[in-house]
């Protein structure tokens, strides 16, 4: 009988693991940079309160609050091909499922950045507009200069967290039999019966590169924070 637990099987499997990264990273560096533009997007449509798009903007936000992300996964992944042929006669059924795993996170992640983008500017004191515009700024060096940097600031928590929840969330995507760590993990692991190692070998490399974020994020936070100490 074998080893229920052999520990030296996850040094193994991390190479094989790791080749499911690059698609992981994909996903998470495109849902993100999606994310931020239709985030600002969002956040302008909320702030303005434009009509009929800020009651579209309403009911998007209350899908993806109230839908678990798995279920948008596979709408997404089947509605779409069936609305995108009948609209513009594309077949997109031959599309590669990366595509559809992206568009469902960044649907996701645009409310959720919407959300902290919108607070972030509403925090600002709005005499600092008028300020701006009673020196001479225009409405976009005044968002560009003096709005968008404490916004940014404010910001950042928000980013951090979204970031951070969105490459765990993108374990996911293995269901729609796409080819990233997950998948590999549950590959390798299958492949004779020690799927724990395969998994606790997945596990370090999310572990690893989520701590690598929040790192990243804490040095912004603090980079910020000195350039306000120094001002004051």
């Amino acid at each position: 009988m074998g080893k229920l637990f052999d520990p030296q099987l996850i040094i193994e499997y991390l190479p094989q693991i790791m080749k499911g990264l690059p698609t992981t990273l994909l996903i998470f560096v495109t849902v993100i940079f999606l994310s931020f533009v239709f985030g600002i997007i969002g956040a302008a449509v909320k702030v303005t309160k434009l009509p009929v798009l800020y009651q579209l903007n309403r009911v998007i936000g209350g899908y993806v609050l109230n839908v678990p992300t798995v279920v948008q996964l596979f709408l997404i992944y089947y509605v779409l091909p069936v609305a995108i042929y009948n609209i513009t006669g594309i077949n997109a059924t031959r599309w590669d499922a990366v595509i559809f795993a992206i568009a469902t996170f960044a649907l996701e992640k645009s409310v959720s950045m919407s959300e902290g983008i919108a607070s972030a500017l509403l925090s600002i004191n709005r005499g600092q507009y008028e300020a701006a515009y009673s020196i001479g700024l225009t409405r976009i060096q005044t968002v560009r200069n003096i709005i968008f940097p404490q916004a940014f600031r404010v910001m950042l928590p928000v980013f951090e967290m979204i970031s951070c929840t969105l490459f765990k969330e993108t374990t996911m995507a293995y269901m729609l039999g796409i080819s990233d760590v997950m998948s590999r993990a549950k590959f390798m692991g299958s492949r004779i019966d020690h799927k724990l190692e395969a998994y606790i070998g997945a596990a370090l490399i999310f572990l690893l590169i989520n701590l690598s974020l929040i790192i990243f994020f804490k040095c912004l936070e603090n980079k910020f924070s000195f350039g306000i100490r120094t001002v004051n």
